[in-house]
């Protein structure tokens, strides 16, 4: 892991995890957020009222987490926004239950932004798992970059879990 020298200037990272009767899924999610060891980090957890053994995988974690819920809600959307209003982070994102942070994800988004710290959105490749091969392969097979005609006319190559955003941002598109 590529650790800078001076960490007092990184960025707090805010995740929100929304999840419905995900527990199978939310145990690897989870751990694949905490395992970078990124030490500025808020996890939160927006549970929609599971009622499979998600509560008990949240409950496990709770030490860990800087908020949770479970209760009913108005779906992952609803999650999402009432998740990020719950957060302080500079830069903040959402891995849905049944994602991964790969490698060292967090850190990574940490050094672009420190690089470009004024930027709205940052975003990255992402990995698809093909489970008969058990390969990783490229969601994007080009250098992943964005101007304003492909915001403003779509994407077909961003993978939601390497998008992270400048929280100022967010609130300014409310």
């Amino acid at each position: 892991m590529s650790v800078p020298a001076n960490e007092s200037d990184l960025p707090r990272i805010s995740v929100v995890v929304p999840s419905y009767n995900q527990g199978h899924f939310l145990p690897e999610a989870l751990d694949s957020i905490f395992r970078q060891e990124y030490p500025d980090l808020e996890v939160v957890v927006m549970d929609g009222g599971s009622t499979d053994d998600s509560l008990a995988v949240i409950q496990s974690n709770a030490h860990r987490l800087y908020y949770w819920q479970s209760e009913k809600d108005g779906g992952q959307s609803a999650a999402i926004n009432a998740g990020v209003r719950h957060c302080t982070g500079d830069l903040v994102a959402w891995l849905n239950s049944d994602d991964l942070y790969w490698g060292n994800a967090l850190w990574s988004i940490a050094h672009a932004y420190r690089a470009h710290p004024h930027h709205g959105l940052y975003i990255g490749n992402g990995l698809r798992y093909d489970q008969k091969t058990a390969t990783y392969t490229p969601f994007c097979s080009r250098h992943v970059a964005l101007d304003r005609e492909a915001l403003l006319h779509g994407t077909d190559y961003l993978l939601q879990p390497s998008v992270f955003f400048l929280r100022a941002a967010w609130n300014e598109v409310n």
